[in-house]
């Protein structure tokens, strides 16, 4: 493949615009506190959050997340909270950890570690 000036161009864009869009925040910290409510939402409390925020719901997609993935995401804070442990969940790009909304209206997480 010969690189000239266009296909060049078309790599550095395509690598810029890809990296961007997995751009996200992570916010890391022991889970204090574990709350299910009666709609079947998930909330925690942290060590980097002081307020309820929710982050999925059993009864359903919320957010676009699955409530099997939520059941999985459920026993992750569980288990950081059982052993101590902390846990990092990664919100969209520019999310305070420790403003964002709470309850319902969190920002919407993309994915739950234990470390």
């Amino acid at each position: 493949m010969k690189l000239n000036f266009k296909n060049i161009a078309f790599i550095l864009l395509s690598i810029f615009m890809n990296t961007n869009s997995f751009a996200t925040e992570q916010c890391s910290g022991t889970v204090k506190k574990i709350a299910i409510s009666s709609s079947g939402e998930v909330r925690l409390i942290t060590s980097f959050r002081e307020n309820y925020f929710t982050i999925c719901s059993l009864h359903g997609s919320w957010k676009d997340i699955s409530d099997s993935t939520c059941k999985a995401w459920l026993s992750e804070a569980h288990l950081a909270y059982a052993s101590e442990n902390d846990i990092r969940i990664f919100f969209p790009d520019g999310t305070d950890c420790t403003k964002f909304m709470a309850y319902q209206d969190a920002p919407k997480a993309s994915w739950i570690i234990l470390d």
